[in-house]
C-alpha cells in the first residue's frame, strides 16, 4: 500500500497541563471572560500538535475556528499573521464578511 502523506498522531504526551489550561480558557470565553493564550517555543517542541488539540477542543465546544500562521520570513511583512488569519476566515462561510473586513484593514 502506498502512502503519499505523513501521518500525525493526535495524541499529545506530556502536555496535559497545557491542554487543560487551553480547555479552561475556552470555558472562560464561553462564560464571557475571554483571555489571550500565546503559544511560542523552539522548532520541533510540539506547538503545531498542541494547537491542533486546542482547535479540536474549541470545535467540540461549538467555537468557529480559524488560524493565522507565520514563518520566519514573515517578520518583514507587516501584520503577516493577521493577513493569513483574514485569508483563512474569508474561505469559511461561518465567518461571514469578517475575513474580508480584516484583510481590508490589515
Amino acid at each position: 500500500m502506498s502512502q503519499d502523506r505523513s501521518l500525525l498522531s493526535p495524541v499529545i504526551i506530556g502536555r496535559d497541563d497545557l491542554v487543560a489550561l487551553a480547555a479552561r480558557r475556552l470555558d472562560e470565553v464561553r462564560g464571557g471572560q475571554g483571555q489571550f493564550l500565546l503559544v511560542s517555543g523552539e522548532a520541533g517542541i510540539g506547538k503545531t500538535r498542541l494547537l491542533g488539540a486546542i482547535t479540536r477542543l474549541a470545535s467540540e465546544r461549538g467555537f468557529r475556528v480559524a488560524r493565522g500562521e507565520v514563518a520566519p520570513q514573515d517578520r518583514d511583512v507587516m501584520a503577516a499573521s493577521f493577513l493569513d488569519l483574514g485569508r483563512s476566515m474569508r474561505g469559511n462561510a461561518a465567518f461571514g464578511s469578517m475575513g474580508r473586513d480584516l484583510l481590508e484593514i490589515a
